[in-house]
């Protein structure tokens, strides 16, 4: 999975936006992570999955179908495609053609 970093400040964010929220920059690099930290998640009894917020680097958020065993803390590895014991996130579509598959 590729986060935009800005390439001023070093903020990370996803999907890319036009300008860096901090300081306004519109110069980004692609830098891969490869998993996140469960922050908060919502269960619903039954559900073999749980919507959760997912911390990705350092400054990155994202909503995340996670496994309904996750809990707050659990660092899962982060895929754009669902795949068991995994984070899944949309892929960001302004991510460059030619980079690698979460």
């Amino acid at each position: 999975m590729l986060l935009a970093s800005c390439a001023s400040c070093g903020r990370e964010a996803y999907p890319a936006p036009l300008r860096c929220h901090r300081c306004g920059s519109m110069s980004f690099a692609w830098v891969g992570v490869g998993s996140g930290v469960v922050e908060e998640l919502t269960l619903r009894p039954g559900d073999s999955t749980a919507t959760a917020t997912v911390l990705l680097g350092t400054d990155a958020r994202v909503i995340a179908r996670v496994p309904a065993t996750s809990r707050p803390g659990d660092r899962l590895p982060v895929r754009g495609a669902a795949e068991p014991g995994a984070a899944w996130v949309p892929p960001d579509p302004s991510a460059p053609p030619d980079s690698p598959a979460p």
